[in-house]
């Protein structure tokens, strides 16, 4: 209900839609929603069990809500890796958490957007201001659509955080992907 609700109440309007998906046409208010140019306006959604910031979305059905919807009909994109050369993920928690595995779902469509390299980082943690590295992967191949792979922390990094920060830093093929997306994001954490 809660991601329904988001989903009927973000959105640009549709006479900013001009253009082609992945291509930077449109209007610049639509290309600014998008991340295409500047800062997107809408990156911040309060979620029922955290904060959830992002670099970008394609409002209004490819938000970063939609890897929190148990769905894999849906999907995040971020146009803006294209122009930045990265895009992050944050869910910040009112109380500490700790990551013990996730899981990443591919996306219905164009292999060359798959996340290949990125890093988690959790941020609050024994009482540093600076984030720490939880887990590092390069080189990541998904096999097909819609294809889950899981990830497991190690021990030593499974430490108690107020925030997860995923930070993506490669695409599939960087020569031909115009953004980057995924289907699903799943946590699981120590109780």
């Amino acid at each position: 209900e809660e991601l329904q609700g988001l989903r009927r109440s973000s959105g640009a309007n549709a006479s900013d839609h001009t253009g082609l998906s992945g291509r930077q046409s449109g209007s610049e208010s639509w290309r600014r929603e998008r991340g295409e140019i500047g800062q997107a306006k809408r990156n911040r959604y309060k979620l029922r069990n955290f904060v959830l910031t992002f670099s970008g979305e394609n409002s209004p059905e490819e938000n970063a809500y939609c890897l929190f919807d148990r769905r894999n009909d849906t999907k995040w994109l971020d146009f803006s890796f294209k122009t930045r050369g990265e895009a992050f993920i944050g869910l910040e928690f009112e109380q500490k958490v700790i990551l013990k595995t996730y899981e990443f779902v591919s996306a219905n469509d164009e292999p060359t957007r798959d996340p290949s390299a990125w890093n988690v980082e959790g941020e609050g943690g024994s009482g540093s201001a600076d984030p720490v590295v939880l887990h590092t992967v390069r080189e990541e191949r998904f096999e097909g659509r819609h294809h889950a792979k899981r990830y497991v922390l190690e021990e030593s990094k499974r430490v108690a955080v107020k925030k997860l920060v995923f930070r993506f830093c490669g695409v599939s093929d960087v020569n031909h992907a115009n953004s980057i997306q995924l289907s699903q994001l799943n946590l699981d954490f120590e109780k």
